[in-house]
């Protein structure tokens, strides 16, 4: 109100308007609620409150910054969150880029969405966490441009094979590859593979070899296909001679 009566009386130009009340977000006091994102009405009426009652107590102090324009801030605040939320499209086609091994179909269905579906960010966001959680997808992207979803993916590649150097003894082989997550034919995903290659050393050490190294190769293949060395430095084992 304070910002429009200032406007109103030629003080401030309107676009000075959005530029003061931005300075006035960026205060301590209100940048921890920036990162919140509400994804209902109720959650959206809470922070209502939390905001409400932080103004309250800011205005019993009273500074006099804030009491020109303190609740200007708040209505900014929440209007910005409330259409944020509410800001939703139709969608009527759904288009798929990029993909070569993973049909297109497939890719609408991890995703969640269907035609005539009202799409928020909020959906989008979710869409990127359904399609990166299948572990099928390097990069992926989306957007809703003329009422059309449109979700661009680049795939993780085919593992081939995966090999084992520096390893004799087949029982401890056996057992290794009973730990760790990625197999030969199964899509390859860094994430998987560092936690992977954490799995082989704990392992490794459970049964005494504590200074053991293990080094991974990757081989590129046609096809988007790779193989994966393992390259095993057991080191000596560690032996208890009395307790």
């Amino acid at each position: 109100d304070k910002f429009v009566e200032l406007f109103l009386r030629n003080e401030i130009k309107f676009t000075d308007i959005s530029k003061k009340m931005n300075k006035m977000l960026k205060l301590y006091t209100f940048r921890k609620y920036k990162k919140i994102r509400p994804k209902s009405i109720n959650e959206i009426i809470n922070l209502n409150k939390k905001i409400k009652d932080k103004i309250e107590i800011l205005n019993k102090k009273r500074w006099t910054y804030w009491n020109h324009f303190i609740n200007l801030i708040f209505y900014w605040f929440f209007f910005l969150i409330f259409t944020s939320i509410l800001r939703a499209e139709v969608i009527n086609k759904i288009n798929v880029e990029g993909n070569e091994r993973i049909s297109s179909k497939t890719i609408q269905m991890f995703s969640g969405v269907s035609i005539n579906d009202n799409v928020t960010e909020v959906d989008l966001n979710n869409i990127l966490k359904r399609l990166y959680n299948t572990n099928f997808f390097d990069l992926v992207s989306v957007k809703v441009f003329d009422e059309t979803l449109i979700i661009k993916v680049k795939e993780n590649p085919i593992i081939q094979n995966i090999s084992y150097n520096g390893i004799k003894s087949s029982q401890i082989l056996k057992n290794l590859k009973e730990n760790i997550t990625l197999k030969s034919r199964s899509s390859f995903n860094e994430v998987l593979l560092n936690k992977d290659k954490k799995q082989i050393k704990s392992f490794l050490k459970g049964i005494g070899y504590y200074f053991s190294k293990v080094d991974i190769s990757i081989e590129e293949l046609e096809d988007n296909k790779i193989n994966l060395i393992y390259n095993i430095a057991l080191g000596e084992k560690a032996k208890i001679d009395k307790i």
